[in-house]
């Protein structure tokens, strides 16, 4: 049942799908990129949607994403299994419980591995503050390609040997739609890479074996 939860378990599979792409992560929790990656993996967030609103001090005081419920909509991303101690230092950037509360979801694994279309649990941090869901200015450059990132993360992480893939073969095409009334704004288009991850022939390794 969907919800706002507190993390009892030991660990938690936590869907990103804004800018918590993992060289962020790694700078909000102190987590090196390779232990994030291994336990991380491709999936979307059906009947959800990837909107934009409020004003965030942090992106420009333009609007950042949040997620809504819509029928037979998905919200694409990826998520990364955190302990309790690390959902707690992410709730700080999260602006939980105020802001942002999280809520219980469905993940749908996607990609090309034996797990592909199997449902798995896991929390998403969807906005609640009211004044913020009925703001909206289009999002800032750098959010955007934040936002970039984390989807190239989606298209990385999809891949059965996980290695790095060619530009030229994906492009991303973010839709923003504005909050409250979901109407579309326009199209973001950047070139997919994991360039910024930094990925290596021995992390390749690694992540292959922690498969």
């Amino acid at each position: 049942m969907e919800g706002s939860i507190e993390p009892k378990k030991k660990r938690i599979n936590v869907f990103c799908y804004g800018s918590n792409h993992p060289e962020q992560l790694f700078r909000r929790l102190n987590v090196p990129i390779l232990d994030l990656l291994s336990r991380s993996f491709s999936c979307s967030l059906p009947e959800w949607k990837r909107v934009y609103c409020g004003v965030s001090r942090n992106w420009g005081g333009n609007s950042v994403a949040n997620v809504v419920r819509s029928s037979g909509e998905e919200a694409i991303g990826y998520a990364v299994t955190l302990k309790k101690d690390e959902i707690k230092k992410l709730d700080e950037f999260e602006g939980y419980p105020t802001w942002y509360t999280r809520t219980e979801v469905k993940l749908k694994v996607i990609g090309e591995s034996s797990k592909a279309g199997e449902m798995v649990d896991g929390i998403v941090y969807e906005m609640i503050k009211p004044e913020m869901l009925v703001q909206y200015t289009n999002p800032s450059p750098a959010y955007l390609e934040a936002c970039s990132k984390t989807l190239s993360t989606n298209i990385y992480l999809s891949q059965p040997h996980r290695k790095p893939y060619s530009t030229a073969a994906h492009k991303i095409k973010l839709e923003v739609w504005s909050q409250p009334t979901t109407k579309f704004e326009f199209m973001h288009e950047a070139e997919a890479s994991v360039d910024f991850l930094q990925i290596t022939d021995e992390m390749e390794v690694f992540l292959d074996q922690s498969e």
